[in-house]
């Protein structure tokens, strides 16, 4: 059987990056003045996007655009660009004061746990900021990390450290994201490779599938694990803590198998 690779995005999924709050607080100002953006909006119309799409979808969809009086596409680029900018200061300003409780814990076992069974893993995650923000882990979580691989030299204290390859921010298509994560595992494994994908966004999981992965859909609230659901993962879960690893492999194998 092929050796199996772990792909993860991160915000949502091993960070509990503010990203919901920081759109809505920046919806909130003016010239936009949008009253709210609910969890299923946002699960459903920027979670897993790029900044740009998300932003799009939120102004568009929510009719700031037509508001406001930006007809021509330069004027909604305008207001697009504004927005987007306000919402990643928002962002920045969130992740210094949250920093030392980003990292979700189940995630954080997890990723440890996959490391010493010895399996490759990548992060893949449209968000330009999700490795640094990565690098930055918290005092505890850093001294942790430190600890549990004390002779491994790749290893440093950040939890960024302990994947093996990054592809963040390198493309704005979460398909052509994942197919490069793919390819960059396989050319540091020297073989052939199946993927097991986790992410939180329905859009995320349906790619996977698309692609022949084994996708694994992490639901941190009743409304994403509506959405996700409806996506067809091929295990969904609230807590990462509870998936053994051997069967995973096993399970995803097993798929790859059926699909050739």
């Amino acid at each position: 059987m092929p050796r199996v690779a772990f792909i993860w995005d991160v915000d949502g999924v091993i960070l509990n990056t503010p990203q919901h709050t920081a759109w809505l607080f920046a919806a909130r100002r003016p010239p936009w003045r949008i009253k709210t953006i609910t969890a299923q909006f946002y699960y459903k119309y920027v979670a897993s996007r790029t900044r740009r799409e998300g932003g799009d979808n939120i102004l568009r969809l929510k009719r700031v655009y037509e508001r406001l009086g930006a007809e021509s596409r330069a004027q909604q680029e305008s207001l697009l660009s504004d927005f987007c900018s306000t919402k990643n200061k928002i962002l920045e300003h969130l992740i210094e004061i949250e920093n030392p409780g980003l990292v979700f814990p189940d995630a954080l076992d997890f990723v440890l746990r996959a490391k010493r069974f010895g399996l490759l893993q990548a992060i893949a995650s449209v968000s330009t900021n999700a490795n640094k923000t990565l690098t930055r882990t918290g005092k505890k979580q850093s001294s942790f990390i430190a600890e549990t691989f004390a002779n491994v030299e790749s290893i440093d204290k950040s939890l960024h450290s302990v994947f093996d390859v990054d592809v963040c921010g390198l493309d704005d298509n979460k398909r052509n994201l994942l197919k490069l994560s793919a390819l960059e595992l396989r050319r540091l494994a020297g073989e052939n490779l199946n993927y097991v994908f986790f992410d939180d966004s329905a859009e995320g999981i349906r790619i996977a599938n698309g692609l022949g992965f084994y996708s694994v859909a992490v639901a941190r609230c009743p409304v994403a694990e509506k959405l996700l659901r409806k996506a067809r993962p091929d295990l969904i879960t609230n807590d990462l803590r509870e998936i053994d690893i051997n069967k995973i492999t096993e399970d995803c194998n097993s798929k790859c198998l059926l699909k050739r």
